[in-house]
């Protein structure tokens, strides 16, 4: 049925020119485009006319968008569209055939008034030879070549990546074993006041890394605290910042000494050897 339909269609457009011809009327020649790789064709057509075209070889398939929009049909070498809206949104569509030889010829169709079509139909030639499917196939068999070299070099990246993860785990297996050897948890805490008293309910872990000291509460629930120390023989409010999710304060620098207090509770920490 599509076949007989595009046959019909041909016919009559090649029974109009000669028509035309034996009246002694004028007889316009359809548009002529010489095509080259990469070219977008551009493409006229009007409402209830088809605008055919003639490709240099035969379609393996042919796409369209819009085709609610749009109507495209094609047989071997010939692609015939029209527009079917005059709507805003179907102005212009775009159609990709897919020659035999594995060329692509693109198109944007734009759709105009009647009145302005010179033509309904083209001819697109090309001077260059077409590509036939040797040279098909070779650029298939470069492709896979590259494909190839590319999954090579990803495999060497991912071992190379693999290496570097381990040498990663092993520089920090190292700097956290000097780490430790650093870190001091020699502390005590006596002397404790107010619901502070017994303080190993309170104090779950006191250490140092020689920069900082770290601070570990048994339950989260004692409020915020001020830490108070002595820095060049006065005693001050020590920098400090406290992690509900660790119920751990950090305090900026490592002191033989130093007090938490909370309202008129209050316990001392000492740094034994100190």
């Amino acid at each position: 049925m599509k076949a007989a339909v595009i046959k019909t269609l041909a016919v009559a457009t090649l029974a109009a020119f000669a028509g035309a011809a034996a009246h002694g009327q004028e007889v316009q020649r359809c548009a002529v485009y010489n095509w080259k790789p990469g070219d977008i064709i551009p493409l006229k057509a009007t409402m209830y006319m088809h605008t055919s075209v003639t490709l240099p070889e035969e379609s393996q398939d042919v796409l369209w968008a819009a085709k609610e929009m749009w109507e495209t049909e094609f047989i071997k070498n010939r692609i015939f569209t029209k527009p079917l809206s005059n709507t805003e949104q179907g102005k212009e569509t775009t159609i990709t055939a897919v020659g035999m030889s594995g060329n692509s010829y693109e198109f944007r169709v734009v759709r105009v008034p009647r009145g302005k079509l010179a033509s309904h139909c083209l001819i697109v030639t090309t001077s260059g030879a077409m590509v036939n499917r040797a040279n098909w196939e070779s650029r298939d068999s470069q492709h896979m070549a590259q494909v190839q070299a590319l999954t090579a070099q990803i495999a060497r990246l991912q071992a190379d990546k693999v290496a570097a993860d381990r040498e990663g785990e092993r520089k920090t297996r190292e700097a956290l074993k000097l780490y430790r050897a650093a870190v001091n948890s020699n502390y005590e805490w006596s002397g404790a006041e107010g619901w502070y008293a017994g303080g190993g309910s309170v104090v779950e872990a006191v250490h140092d890394d020689g920069r900082m000291t770290y601070v570990k509460l048994k339950h989260d629930n004692f409020g915020l605290m001020s830490i108070l120390g002595e820095i060049d023989g006065k005693q001050e409010i020590l920098e400090a910042k406290y992690e509900p999710s660790t119920r751990t304060y950090t305090i900026n620098g490592i002191f033989p000494r130093f007090k938490m207090r909370a309202g008129n509770s209050e316990l001392t920490i000492s740094r034994k050897g100190a």
